[in-house]
């Protein structure tokens, strides 16, 4: 099988739009990106894909919500402050909601 990369735009109205392509089946995945140098293949251990930027930089940019959990968070501040629980879902404080791909590619996670 062949696969042509060709650089054509699908209007003169809009830029030339980079490609990711997600591949998976019922136990993992794989993301396939066209580069400057080529195409590049990566194991997906995350199940999840988006736009620009690289999918390198997004598994990267994970390191940034390390904190995140769909628990609720112990009282790290002080053992002299009784800090209260007061709402669900605070283990999720932090969590990007914009709608750039960056975000889109948190959430799911």
């Amino acid at each position: 099988t062949k696969l042509n990369l060709v650089n054509i735009n699908f209007s003169e109205q809009l830029p030339l739009s980079p490609l990711h392509w997600l591949v998976a089946d019922k136990q993992e995945s794989i993301v396939i990106e066209s580069v400057k140098e080529g195409l590049k293949i990566y194991d997906n251990p995350v199940g999840v894909l988006t736009n620009n930027p690289n999918f390198d930089y997004q598994l990267f940019n994970l390191n940034n919500y390390r904190a995140l959990s769909n628990s609720t968070p112990q009282n790290s501040f002080s053992e002299k402050v009784d800090l209260d629980s007061y709402s669900r879902g605070m283990g999720g404080l932090g969590l990007p909601g914009d709608l750039s791909s960056m975000s889109r590619f948190v959430r799911p996670l």
